[in-house]
């Protein structure tokens, strides 16, 4: 540290404040320096007992000298730390813009003579804070970045006759009462180029026109800008609302790192401009130069873009503090973030010294000997070590920023081609040459034909490794044909070469996630993200997160499409974990179950608010929707319909909604509205498929049953297969506050007598109808085969229904558990329930990885592509695919074997 006669003499700019300001001399002392400094901040906020524009300017100039010279105090001699330095000037700057706006506003209105004007309250403008003053990050002689925007509509309602000209001026009469130099010196110079289109807008923007401009035409580098905005000054409520409207501009959850390459771009553009590209020590710019301030900025917002609008948690506005959000996140190590953090506090601490010697405008040192002692000796160090410093700080900083950017070098397509697929592929050759005469969407700029061309050869080769190349490269092909712009995928797969091998282990081996990737390319983003192949939580994690993506929605026709946008993002998620054998099935089935259960219930829960407004609310009335089969019992796969019985409760059945409307009705048109939320085809596909004919008489009753008569037909008619599909219900939504009469109703339903009259004669009758009508299709059918999941689900319901009364669990949620159940209260022998739970669970898993590979196709060969042969052998725990196959017979005809002893041997205790 030094004195401060030591400061002055290596500061002109001081020495002049301290003759001006003799007082403030006995405030320089650590102690008392706080308050000191606070004073003045808040001193300049008031515009009471200014009269005069005179006594407002003079006012806040001479606050600006006395901040700057308690400050200069607390970073050379008292040791603030940067931040601390850089807030202050900040909220000082805020300060001096809202007292400049209030006295120009109350001025106006006074000048209007509006009966309806609020003097006192600014309404219908504000102004936005951009840049360093935004993130609190000001230094000593910064521009301030502002930008001044207007509701025409709320300043016309005040009597404003010419809103436009009304924000012109008032912005105009703002800027040179800050910026004009007078015998008191100036505040601040201001910069009002970050407003849109600034070479041809007006000082002051509409705000209709801004919210177009930005949502349509505005550029990935004024995305970059608004992570530092907030509003300093004006009506709060139109600035909220605005930024709000601009959230998914910003933060978009499709990962862009076209956004990379354009703020890259932008800054080579100013490191050239500059003349910064070398690596001199003598006049170098610690803002613009290579390694300087603006790399580590731009490396902060750069990963800001890409995952900021999946993770809230990265959307500081300080650099400092999205640099650490990104290392607690996992995008970036400790080491970077402990590297680029010291380098900025090194680099703004310098840039302090530069500007604090005359009060300039610099971030340059200076090109003499002479004036380079002057600024080390100001930082305390020596030349040689200031010299030492600067170097290794810029290397270190531009280390990790070039490590961060893409190279985007063309490359021939054609040759990379030719060079990885022999000409004996005529196929492939055929495909790739179709590319450029098909005028796809994907390739119709230059950026993306140079993109695809950069990351294509590694595609190329992952495809050829692939034991199905051809197919790989037809499914991307049809994957290119759909694609509408190919900038977004390329760029992600030129960025970070690892993602082209899953790329094309997706392309070669999943043709669903193939086929949801080709109508939505924006699924492929969030795979570089560090959580994506973690689990994707519980059932309230899942809640959370929905509600936190579907917050953005405006209104009703937003939600149906962010739910389907949440829905296809998890399935595929799910999926690379079942394909990368991240997840076993029992993990995905209870994922994608919850994952259902959530998208339908909130879509539910909001059809019934857009019904209720149109059809008002049911009085005393309530809605049940029941899960069954795999949705039931938790355990979706990918291809799985959902399985829903709907159920309503009417405590006065006379009752009628406000609109004339029976229960019936009203019930009847709510649950077609909820299918048609989930089934409708909207922009982003449907959500479900749904299956309802599991409901009371089936597809000839009603959509929407009464719980009476639901209990009534349980009781009297039903079927017995529809017994064993009810032992697999579970409650997915309800209105109701108490849900004992539905479960009364399902516990009376399975304890009747007519549920297990005859059930081991029925549920055999029922297989043998089952194989005779729909036979199974190949050997690789684990469904439907004799000895199949099918079987042994009809298996465990038919002794779990028929055995309920000793039986602890209410439903069969999970048919693993279910025969645990069953062997502990002796109805199925140890070694049976073992090999039944083994034999389950291997079914499943193969069955999974066939749809998951195949979709609904049954192949009916025995040359499997490799990749799928090593999950068999895996699964099925053999060395060999023969040797798997031969255990996988043996198991359907034991399965078979337990099926006919456990059901139609006449002398089981429990046979009917």
């Amino acid at each position: 540290m030094q004195s401060l006669e030591g400061l002055c003499q290596h500061s002109p700019y001081l020495t002049r404040l301290m003759r001006r300001y003799p007082d403030l001399a006995k405030t320089l002392q650590p102690e008392i320096l706080t308050a000191a400094l606070e004073a003045e901040i808040n001193a300049c906020s008031s515009t009471n007992a200014i009269p005069t524009l005179n006594g407002l300017e003079k006012r806040l100039r001479r606050a600006k000298e006395r901040v700057a010279l308690l400050l200069a105090y607390g970073d050379r001699i008292a040791g603030w730390p940067v931040d601390r330095i850089t807030d202050s000037l900040s909220r000082f700057a805020e300060h001096a813009v809202a007292a400049s706006l209030a006295f120009h506003w109350s001025e106006a209105m006074r000048r209007l003579k509006s009966p309806d004007a609020q003097e006192q309250n600014i309404a219908g403008l504000f102004i936005l804070a951009m840049g360093k003053m935004g993130a609190y990050e000001l230094n000593y002689s910064s521009d301030i970045d502002l930008i001044c925007f207007f509701d025409a509509d709320v300043l016309a309602a005040m009597g404003v006759h010419n809103p436009q000209e009304f924000a012109n001026r008032l912005v105009r009469a703002v800027v040179q009462s800050l910026e004009k130099r007078t015998a008191d010196g100036y505040v601040f110079r201001v910069d009002l180029r970050l407003r849109p289109d600034p070479g041809s807008s007006p000082l002051a923007v509409n705000l209709g026109a801004a919210i177009g401009y930005y949502q349509s035409l505005a550029q990935n580098w004024e995305r970059a800008a608004f992570i530092k905005a907030r509003m300093v000054a004006g009506c709060s409520e139109c600035a909220q609302a605005f930024l709000g409207e601009l959230d998914p501009w910003i933060w978009r959850r499709t990962i862009d790192y076209a956004a990379l390459s354009d703020l890259a771009s932008m800054k080579a553009r100013a490191t050239e401009h500059a003349g910064q590209n070398g690596k001199g020590f003598a006049g170098y710019n610690v803002k613009l130069g290579t390694g300087g301030i603006r790399e580590i900025e731009m490396y902060a917002q750069i990963n800001q873009l890409l995952f900021g609008g999946r993770d809230p948690s990265l959307r500081a506005p300080g650099t400092v503090a999205a640099l650490n959000a990104l290392y607690v996140g996992g995008y970036i190590s400790r080491d970077i973030c402990d590297d680029l953090c010291g380098a900025y506090a090194f680099w703004r601490e310098l840039e302090h010294v530069l500007q604090m010697v005359d009060d300039a405008q610099t971030h340059s040192l200076p090109e003499t000997d002479h004036a380079l002692k002057n600024i080390a000796a100001m930082m305390t160090l020596s030349l040689d070590e200031l010299k030492a410093k600067v170097h290794t700080t810029r290397d270190c900083v531009h280390g990790h920023y070039a490590a961060l950017l893409a190279n985007d070098q063309p490359q021939d397509t054609r040759h990379a081609a030719a060079a990885l697929w022999s000409d004996h592929d005529p196929d492939a050759q055929a495909i790739i040459a179709a590319w450029p005469k098909a005028n796809l969407p994907a390739l119709r700029t230059s950026r993306s034909q140079r993109l695809m061309a950069h990351c294509l050869p590694q595609l190329l080769q992952a495809f050829g490794k692939s034991d199905q190349p051809i197919a790989a490269l037809e499914r991307f092909d049809r994957f290119l044909r759909n694609l509408p712009s190919g900038v977004q995928i390329f760029s992600q797969l030129t960025a970070n070469e690892n993602l082209a091998d899953l790329f094309a282990n997706v392309m070669a081996s999943a043709p669903i996630l193939a086929e949801l990737l080709s109508k939505r390319p924006s699924l492929w983003g969030p795979v570089v993200e560090p959580e994506y192949f973690e689990p994707i939580g519980t059932h309230s994690d899942i809640e959370e997160d929905f509600d936190q993506f579907a917050s953005r929605a405006r209104d009703y026709q937003d939600m149906l499409n962010i739910t389907r946008q949440y829905v296809a993002e998890q399935k595929f998620r799910l999926g690379i974990q079942f394909l990368q054998n991240i997840a076993d099935l029992d993990e995905i089935g209870q994922a994608l179950s919850d994952v259902a259960s959530v998208a339908l219930t909130r879509l539910a829960a909001s059809t019934r608010m857009e019904f209720e407004a149109k059809y008002g609310a049911f009085p005393g009335g309530n809605l049940y929707i029941l899960a069954l089969g795999k949705f039931g019992a938790q355990s979706l796969t990918f291809t799985s319909d959902l399985d829903l019985v709907f159920l309503y409760d009417a405590a006065d059945p006379k009752a009628q909604s406000s609109k004339g409307l029976s229960a019936s009705q009203y019930y009847s048109r709510l649950v077609q509205h909820i299918i048609s939320a989930v089934t409708a085809l909207t922009p982003e596909g449907r959500l479900f498929e749904l299956d309802t004919r599991l409901r009371p008489h089936g597809a000839q009753g009603p959509l929407v049953a009464h719980l009476t008569t639901f209990a009534h037909y349980y009781q009297a008619d039903a079927w017995t297969w529809e017994y064993l599909a009810l032992t697999r219900c579970r409650l997915v939504f309800s209105t109701a506050h108490d849900t004992k009469r539905l479960y009364t109703a399902l516990d009376d339903a399975l304890s009747c007598s007519r549920a297990t009259q005859n059930i081991f004669a029925d549920t055999t009758a029922m297989w043998d109808r089952l194989v005779q009508d729909l036979p199974p299709k190949s050997q690789w059918d684990f469904k439907r085969s004799s000895g199949g999941i099918v079987q042994i689900e009809l298996l465990v319901q038919a002794l779990w229904l028929a055995n309920r009364a000793v039986l602890s669990t209410k439903s069969v949620a999970n048919i693993e558990a279910a025969i645990t159940e069953l062997e502990m209260a002796g109805v199925i022998p140890r070694d049976d329930a073992a090999f039944l739970r083994r034999t389950y669970y291997r079914f499943r898993h193969l069955q999974a990885l066939f749809r998951l590979c195949f979709g609904r196709t049954i192949l009916d060969q025995d040359a499997l592509p490799h990749h799928i042969v090593s999950h068999i052998q895996r699964i099925m725990g053999e060395a060999s695919l023969s040797a798997a196959k031969a255990a996988i017979s043996a198991d359907k005809d034991r399965t078979a074997q337990l099926f006919a002893h456990l059901l139609i041997e006449p002398n089981m205790e429990t046979g009917s």
